[in-house]
């Protein structure tokens, strides 16, 4: 499944992202992570996690509200169409 972290730092990276998820969120099976600059300062990134529905649910939960660097962080299931 796929989940979008919103309202990101205007200099967050794919690297800084990775250890938001990996070191601070403990999530390891997070991976293939993509930015979105947005327009201005709303930086998003898109990014995959191998989980059940309950876990990635529990994520998002998580994830809406955490503070990190300054800011209030959203995130939200993400569809995205594959070829």
């Amino acid at each position: 499944m796929q989940i979008m972290i919103t309202n990101l730092p205007s200099d967050a990276s794919a690297e800084s992202v990775t250890r938001l998820l990996h070191e601070e969120l403990g999530l390891g099976a997070a991976h293939d992570i993509t930015m979105a600059p947005g327009l201005g300062e709303r930086v998003a990134a898109l990014f995959s996690l191998d989980a059940s529905d309950a876990a990635v649910h529990a994520l998002i939960d998580k994830l809406n509200g955490y503070h990190w660097q300054g800011r209030t962080l959203g995130a939200s299931h993400a569809s995205m169409f594959k070829e």
